[in-house]
């Protein structure tokens, strides 16, 4: 009898320890990865890298503000239903900072929706930004401001250039047009060199490589990947004096050479 009234207080306790490990090993429903990238470049675009369960896989909306010299990432609401938080699925994102001159930054994060997001907590967390070291002698040309965007011919939908330009000022542009049979042909000119402020050339080049249903049963072989150069690609964005208060500061000179044809066109940064 005596051993027996025991059990039912031994197994209760037990029941407490087992539920406080599980309460303890339960993941948070948010987790904050850090900052991307870890020590950016002066006017390097910076995120927030966080990961979220939420069975919708949508992110949360997040505000972010500059404020007593931090940068304050508040949780405004969240999207879909919350997934049970023994689950460990977590589905990756991330909020945008901004861009930022050399300098230490501080980033508070925190809840804002007052609806006791489960397992989130404020954190706060530190970047730097630092300028790489140039030697004055090597210094390269630049350009003067930041040319991405999709460009086009507003006369000639259905071609266009869509350019990336990195912090580092490498240029990527994506050149999608139509062949003589009136096939779409993308063209890719990676890096090129900056002649001038306004004025870029880069080698065109024409890849082709496995079809897309390699890409679905996972069978893709970067090996059969073949780029072959097929001319050049010169940009001479409009410039000068009164370039701001010019109606056609966001055109360029677009010109090529591909297979032994030249020819060129007016381009303009595509607004929408």
């Amino acid at each position: 009898m005596f051993a027996r009234s025991l059990i039912t207080p031994v197994l209760f306790a037990l029941g407490i320890l087992a539920s406080g490990a599980i309460e303890a090993q339960t993941p948070p429903y948010y987790v904050v990865r850090g900052i991307h990238p870890p020590v950016p470049v002066p006017f390097e675009t910076v995120s927030l890298r966080f990961s979220q369960k939420d069975c919708t896989s949508f992110p949360g909306v997040f505000r972010v503000e500059y404020a007593a010299g931090e940068i304050r990432v508040r949780l405004e609401k969240v999207i879909g239903a919350l997934c049970g938080l023994a689950t460990t699925q977590y589905y990756h994102s991330e909020v945008r900072l901004g861009a930022f001159p050399s300098g230490t930054y501080t980033v508070d994060v925190a809840d804002a929706t007052g609806a006791a997001v489960p397992n989130f907590a404020p954190q706060r967390l530190t970047f730097q930004v630092v300028a790489p070291p140039v030697e004055p002698a090597s210094l390269p040309t630049a350009p003067f401001m930041d040319f991405s965007g999709h460009w086009w011919n507003p006369g000639e939908s259905g071609w266009g250039m869509t350019i990336t330009q990195s912090a580092s000022n490498q240029m990527f542009v994506v050149f999608f047009v139509y062949d003589s049979s009136g096939a779409p042909t993308w063209y890719v000119a990676p890096g090129g060199t900056w002649e001038s402020p306004v004025s870029w050339k880069a080698t065109l080049y024409r890849a082709s490589g496995p079809p897309l249903a390699t890409f679905l049963d996972r069978t893709f072989n970067p090996d059969n990947v073949v780029r072959t150069p097929v001319g050049s690609l010169w940009l001479n964005f409009n410039s000068g004096p009164t370039a701001f208060e010019n109606a056609d500061f966001e055109s360029a000179s677009a010109s090529w050479l591909i297979d032994g044809s030249s020819t060129n066109r007016t381009i303009r940064r595509m607004q929408f």
